[in-house]
């Protein structure tokens, strides 16, 4: 016989809780009951009932009927539990065996049930606790624990309750017993072994986290890729994602600019010291000629924004995790510090331009990983056509106004770094699509602009993101000297001379190589070309309009 034992109630009067803010709690709890018991990984709901569960109904509607995925199964099993509802009530039954094994726990209350009702009428909510046997525990962590994360839920009404806000894209109950088998199989051996001198608790169990991840999404997606899968993880690093994924039975390699001392222990045929230039032919018919179907970038860094790049160019889809923030360049990426967003996610949506202007399938998850950096794209090609590298060069040109024959991303290695030419980072795009505009304008229109003309003749999102640049307009123009001229004395803006944009004398007489980065405007959008030739011009003639 079972009794009411304990209850608790707490006065809404002063929030304002109606049915919607209850509803909207309730659905939390049903769908995302880890936020709050974090014995829990997700919840698994049943197809159907059966007739058997209709019995624990005793007058109440069953819902459903779920089962709460233990974290970990070693220590805590699987919790299955009926729910009913009967108007602003939901209650929660655990389903209690006695078959389970006394040495492994629930990871959930055991109790004969809870409840939460709204009293609308006396502005409360209450909880109830329905047991025999008074384990003050399990009522402990239910008073002080789910109500007040239960009554703080009803307060902020969050929209999208049912959704997962990680390991969107994969299923988190297969997730979780990849990442235990994989915990169990390697993490004492890693940790015990690990000869870096970084924290092997914080790359091991991440890059445990990563391989799982991947090994799931790869079952489940395996239709996405279009051969089996064969890899490399390019700046590799310590080298134990490579092996990690190469010892569950996949084929692949990682390369690094710098040998590790990791890779003796993983094995060294895994791994190749290379200098990674993404225009090298070298990379580019490794990739090829062994027919790689998919490269990983796992805090690539500078490569980060080239590895869309490079995959377009060799037929790959990609795995990315960006962390560090840089640019084409290899230099730090500059974001707008007047929008609302973060420098991350300014720095994700770029990699996602970039990823769209080449025409990727775009996928995007966000992994359970200690580590705030966790967003992760997969990319799948489009197209199986071949694609020449002159489309993908007007591609990244018309949007970014880069030329990625000659943007490089400094490797950054001490031995080679007295012979690599760094370049300038190249402009936003914004930027060069304002200028692109004006420049435009006044060679159709054949005369010279005010700015407060320039400002009227822009259209309007030019106008709103031109508000957030320190300087304004006049600054843009300025920084495209090449292109746009603005006398101070007149107030007004003209074309550049081009033969102004000649290679001096220095530049000739300099031993340094003279690399160009920035595109000449005259080469890409007047009628007439550029007046200097390739040699005499000190702006790139690669792409043409």
């Amino acid at each position: 016989m079972y009794m009411l034992i304990d209850f608790m109630e707490f006065d809404v009067s002063n929030i304002n809780i109606d049915k919607e803010h209850f509803l909207s709690a309730i659905s939390i709890y049903l769908y995302k009951p880890h936020v709050v018991n974090k014995r829990v990984t997700t919840v698994r709901f049943a197809l159907a009932l059966d007739r058997n569960d209709r019995k624990y109904s005793i007058g109440k509607t069953i819902v459903d009927k779920r089962t709460l995925i233990s974290k970990n199964p070693r220590i805590y099993h699987d919790q299955d539990e009926y729910i009913l509802s009967n108007e602003m009530s939901i209650e929660f039954r655990p389903i209690i065996l006695n078959s389970i094994n006394n040495n492994n726990k629930s990871c959930s209350v055991q109790v004969f049930a809870y409840r939460f009702e709204l009293l609308i009428n006396e502005n409360k909510i209450r909880l109830i606790i329905i047991d025999n046997n008074k384990i003050e525990k399990e009522i402990l962590w239910l008073k002080n624990n789910l109500m007040p994360k239960f009554i703080k839920w009803c307060q902020s009404n969050i929209e999208n309750s049912t959704e997962n806000t990680t390991l969107k894209l994969i299923s988190i109950e297969e997730y979780q017993h990849e990442y235990e088998r994989l915990k169990i199989k390697y993490g004492k051996y890693l940790t015990t072994n690990w000869c870096e001198s970084t924290d092997p608790q914080k790359h091991v169990f991440e890059d445990l986290g990563i391989a799982s991840y991947l090994l799931t999404y790869w079952r489940q997606y395996s239709s996405s890729f279009q051969k089996p899968i064969k890899f490399i993880d390019l700046g590799c690093g310590n080298g134990l994602l490579t092996f990690l994924l190469v010892s569950e039975g996949y084929s692949g390699l990682g390369i690094d600019m710098r040998h590790r001392r990791s890779w003796s222990l993983f094995g060294s045929s895994l791994y190749l010291e290379l200098l990674i230039d993404p225009h090298s032919s070298t990379l580019h018919n490794l990739i090829i000629s062994n027919q790689y179907n998919l490269l990983i970038g796992n805090h690539s860094d500078e490569l980060t924004p080239w590895l869309p790049v490079l995959a377009s160019q060799c037929f790959c889809d990609v795995f990315l995790l960006p962390c560090c923030f840089f640019d084409f360049s290899g230099k730090k990426f500059i974001t707008n510090n007047h929008n609302n967003t973060t420098q991350y996610e300014q720095y994700l949506n770029y990699i996602e331009k970039i990823a769209n202007i080449l025409d990727f399938n775009i996928r995007k998850d966000k992994l359970r990983i200690p580590s705030t950096k966790n967003i992760c794209f997969m990319l799948h090609r489009k197209k199986l056509e071949d694609r020449s590298n002159d489309s993908i060069h007007t591609r990244l040109f018309n949007q970014f106004g880069i030329d990625i024959n000659h943007e490089h991303a400094d490797p950054q290695i001490s031995n080679h770094r007295s012979s690599l030419i760094k370049s300038k980072p190249e402009f936003y795009s914004i930027k060069f699509s304002i200028i692109h505009f004006l420049f435009e304008y006044i060679l159709n229109h054949n005369k010279s602009l005010t700015l407060s003309t320039a400002y009227d003749i822009l259209p309007n999102e030019f106008c709103e993101q031109l508000k957030s640049e320190h300087g304004g307009l006049k600054s843009v123009i300025l920084s495209y000297r090449h292109a746009l001229n603005f006398d101070p004395k007149t107030k007004l803006i003209t074309l550049t001379n081009p033969q102004l944009n000649s290679i001096t004398l220095k530049q000739k007489q300099s031993s340094k190589q003279c690399f160009k980065t920035k595109p000449c405007f005259f080469y890409a959008f007047h009628p007439n070309s550029c007046p200097l030739t390739d040699e005499q011009c000190a702006f790139s003639h690669i792409i043409k309009k």
